[in-house]
């Protein structure tokens, strides 16, 4: 079972790599 705070780590974590993915996208174009 999964933890509150492995769901909040998850949570964080897939945030973090949208922001990452859309500023590397605004970087390109």
């Amino acid at each position: 079972s999964v933890t509150w705070a492995q769901n909040a780590f998850l949570k964080r974590f897939s945030a973090i790599e949208m922001s990452r993915h859309q500023v590397s996208a605004t970087a390109i174009v």
